[in-house]
């Protein structure tokens, strides 16, 4: 009840409209009724609204559809970069991975790890499977 005052109220509602989830409409509901890819959406939302140099998100799109994670991963991404942040996410997509990281280490089983900067970006999927195995 503390923060539920007009500004707060506009800011969530800001926030749900920047994700394109149709939740706005919602907020008077308990999170524990929204979908589980509408709360997981939601909790990334809440997380960039934190001010904070460093956001760690583990599969952060792990059950949302392609579009919305598409949109959640790059409202995170702009959010950090305008407070000169740091993002580390992890997850097994390798599409996420390799189009919107900047810097990315791969660990196989075992322990071994690969390290890609920017410039090793260049490689593809089926470059990136071999090398692992």
């Amino acid at each position: 009840k503390n923060f539920d005052n007009k500004k707060n109220r506009q800011l969530c509602i800001d926030k749900m409209e920047k994700a394109g989830m149709d939740l706005e409409g919602r907020l008077d509901e308990q999170v524990r009724f929204l979908s589980g890819g509408q709360q997981q959406a939601l909790g990334i939302m809440l997380a960039c609204d934190i001010i904070s140099p460093i956001l760690l998100m583990d599969e952060p799109t792990a059950s949302l559809d392609v579009f919305i994670a598409e949109k959640v991963l790059k409202i995170a991404i702009q959010e950090i970069h305008d407070r000169k942040g740091l993002l580390i996410f992890t997850s097994h997509n390798l599409y996420d991975i390799l189009e919107y990281t900047e810097h990315i280490i791969v660990i196989k089983k075992g322990g071994n790890m690969l390290e890609l900067s920017n410039e090793g970006k260049n490689i593809n999927m089926d470059q990136l499977r071999n090398i692992m195995q």
